[in-house]
């Protein structure tokens, strides 16, 4: 999972930021990470807005998954208690709202 938010003082940058190591990496292999302890994510980088977009876009056109959850893998298994914690939420939200 990333966060990805406008930069508070690069207009044409995005802070891109993930709570497990590598994570960014994985998406933006050049990008500079930073370790942030005392920050509400633990890892974060500065990434060009074109850059960001041209990533999300090949990922998208790339998405060969018709199922989120079941796209993880078993060796991630944590991530994937975390995104089905997530899903749960989520769908309880939906559910109260459906009446």
């Amino acid at each position: 999972m990333l966060s990805i938010v406008a930069h508070r003082e690069k207009e044409n940058h995005l802070l891109v930021r993930a709570r497990e190591k590598g994570v960014i990496e994985e998406i933006f292999p050049e990008a500079k990470v930073s370790k942030t302890p005392n920050a509400d994510y633990l890892y974060r980088a500065v990434v060009d807005r074109a850059k960001v977009a041209g990533t999300m876009e090949d990922l998208f056109m790339n998405m060969d998954y018709d199922n989120f959850k079941n796209s993880i893998p078993h060796s991630k298994e944590p991530y994937h208690e975390a995104c089905f914690s997530v899903w749960s939420v989520m769908n309880n939200l939906q559910h109260s709202q459906s009446e």
